[in-house]
């Protein structure tokens, strides 16, 4: 059998006010005050070489870059770089998976839409550190035969590659 039992709470009532010492302030909350506004206001008082350091400091330790790549068929290529890797390292990577890798292409990434122009930064200058989604498009002009044949509706990436489904495949040097 079940017993349901009342018990009281310690809880003040919606009714019931707090008293005025609740709302004073006490030593402990005016030192953790202060102790915060100095601390922001260190901040700001960094030199050049103090700032670069903490992001040096930053960047190794992160250890890795996860580069999803995005192709209008619906497939997601991921691969793990170092982020001092360049966004070559991407490009090269893509040119042995695609399926017409004698197309010119391009990379982008949303919103709003940016193009990857400079292949030679690094991840980490780019913006893609701890990772990023990119996408994939031909960059084929209007009106070219190309793109009545078909090209832009897929496949993307080569047949041993699309069955790789779920594959990690780590690369050994």
């Amino acid at each position: 059998s079940t017993t349901f039992e009342s018990i009281p709470s310690t809880l003040p009532r919606a009714d019931q006010e707090e008293d005025d010492e609740f709302y004073e302030l006490q030593p402990a909350d005016y030192f953790n005050l202060v102790s915060n506004r100095i601390a922001e206001q260190s901040k700001a008082l960094k030199t050049r070489k103090m700032r670069e350091a903490e992001l040096a400091a930053q960047r190794a330790k992160i250890t890795k870059a996860v580069m999803r790549v995005r192709f209008p068929d619906g497939y997601i290529l991921e691969a793990d770089f170092h982020p001092s890797e360049t966004v070559r390292s991407l490009v090269d990577l893509l040119l042995k998976v695609i399926a017409r890798p004698d197309l010119p292409f391009y990379l982008y990434t949303v919103p709003p839409k940016k193009r990857i122009a400079d292949t030679s930064q690094d991840f980490y200058t780019v913006g893609f550190v701890p990772g990023a989604n990119v996408l994939f498009s031909y960059d084929l002009p209007e009106g070219s035969e190309l793109n009545t044949d078909g090209v832009n509706s897929g496949p993307y990436l080569r047949e041993e590659i699309r069955t790789l489904d779920g594959l990690s495949l780590a690369s050994k040097p």
